[in-house]
């Protein structure tokens, strides 16, 4: 099951570099990317078949790539070449601490709350971050 959410990232990946040339308004892509990752894990908190899970888990890969290489592509065309270095070695640096933060945090919220309910409430804080950043931000609708 853990190997099909990143085929799911490389297919979407490898889809984006195909269409990338004729993309038009790649910040709008991009939050779409996020709405609908938080939407299929939303679907994905609320099943218990790995037969369905699978292809979910899949599409969640597929999305999330669109928003996570749309958002690489971003900052290299917005930040200056002599400070990119700095600015993608913190992001790096604040990723890698990402993880496990949110492990140790999801691990103390689940011994404390049922865990469909806490994925099912970390999804839809998802779908909602999408769905504000693309309500607070048309410049980022129209980043292209």
């Amino acid at each position: 099951m853990q190997a099909a959410f990143p085929l799911g990232f490389a297919v979407g990946a490898g889809l984006l570099m195909l269409f990338a040339k004729k993309m038009k308004r790649r910040g709008l892509w991009m939050l779409t990317g996020i709405t609908l990752t938080g939407v299929v894990m939303l679907v994905l908190s609320q099943v218990s078949s790995v037969t369905v899970a699978l292809p979910l888990l899949f599409l969640g890969g597929l999305v999330s790539s669109i928003c996570n290489v749309l958002f690489g592509v971003m900052l290299q065309s917005e930040v200056p070449t002599e400070v990119q270095g700095r600015v993608f070695g913190t992001l790096g640096s604040l990723t890698s601490l990402a993880s496990p933060l949110a492990y140790l945090t999801s691990g103390l919220l689940a011994d404390r709350m049922d865990p469909v309910m806490l994925a099912t409430v970390a999804a839809a804080c998802s779908v909602l971050v999408g769905l504000v950043l693309g309500a607070a931000s048309p410049a980022m609708r129209r980043h292209n």
